[in-house]
């Protein structure tokens, strides 16, 4: 009886269009692994931002010596949209001084934690996306795709978080304005993570969505987290902060990773899926056939 629910429950979601392309997504998703794969990208990522904080106010503390509410300024500006935590972390920018020192420590430590950050982003996509290996860029040009791909989404991102927590500026505009900045970013973070191997026209939808997502969670992003921060500020006080972190970095790669997804399974016709393994679907065979081709250039 059960058996002859899901029998139907299956011929269902193959006649719905909406449902069976969700469907499909989700279990594309499932074989891809995001869920491991994001949270991967939250411990690199958590260990890039602390890093990045120290050289910016590093650099500032050189360049504006003699202004030093303006750099204050600048970095509160950065952090504001951090959700719950950016306050947090301004309350603690006053302790990081500008220095050679300082800036060295940081340099060193976000070459190392981005650089394994910008692999595991470029290998996912292309993962993802199926690209055989042997059409994937090797060494040492894999090294400059990684160190271009770094400061494409670290140059973005920066600016998109200024520019929509800048004081200065209209809300609606500075939100605009990090709209177009995050699309841009996205955008060729993903042309270059992905090379010649996939066009534009195939993942500029899910690289928009991406970007727009990231918006959103700059925005609201305060009310995904505040719950593991309500209780967990009492308990572990400033650890609490990095729990914060960690939810937002995962949710965030997390749905950047499954804004990919739908666009493979549209651009490779990968639905509908089957819930019953005795009875595949064109799609399953579509993404068993791809998943095999990968497999076979990397023996």
């Amino acid at each position: 009886m059960f058996e002859s629910k899901i029998k139907s429950l299956d011929n269902f979601q193959r006649k719905s269009r909406t449902l069976g392309y969700l469907l499909a997504v989700y279990r594309k998703a499932s074989d891809d692994k995001i869920s491991s794969l994001a949270a991967l990208f939250a411990y690199y990522a958590l260990f890039s931002i602390f890093p990045l904080l120290l050289i910016l106010v590093s650099v500032l503390g050189v360049v504006l010596s003699s202004d030093l509410s303006l750099r204050d300024r600048i970095v509160n500006s950065a952090l504001a949209n951090l959700p719950i935590i950016g306050s947090q972390l301004r309350s603690h920018v006053g302790g990081l001084k500008g220095s050679s020192l300082g800036l060295g420590i940081g340099t060193i430590t976000l070459l190392l934690a981005s650089r394994s950050l910008a692999s595991l982003a470029i290998r996912a996509l292309n993962d993802i996306w199926n690209v055989p290996n042997v059409k994937r860029v090797g060494l040492p040009l894999s090294l400059v795709r990684q160190l271009l791909w770094t400061t494409t989404v670290g140059c973005g991102v920066t600016l998109s978080t200024f520019f929509a927590g800048f004081g200065s500026m209209p809300i609606a505009l500075g939100v605009l304005v990090s709209a177009v900045i995050n699309v841009a970013t996205f955008l060729l973070a993903a042309r270059i993570a992905l090379g010649p191997s996939v066009t534009i026209r195939s993942f500029w939808g899910g690289a928009t969505l991406g970007a727009l997502l990231w918006e959103v969670l700059q925005a609201f992003g305060g009310a995904l987290v505040k719950h593991d921060l309500s209780h967990a500020s009492s308990t572990y006080g400033f650890f609490a902060i990095v729990i914060g972190l960690l939810t937002w970095m995962y949710t965030q790669a997390y749905l950047t990773l499954l804004a990919a997804e739908i666009d493979v399974v549209r651009e490779k016709s990968l639905w509908p899926r089957s819930l019953v393994q005795d009875d595949p679907t064109d799609g399953d065979k579509r993404s068993e056939s791809l998943r095999m081709q990968q497999i076979s250039t990397e023996k």
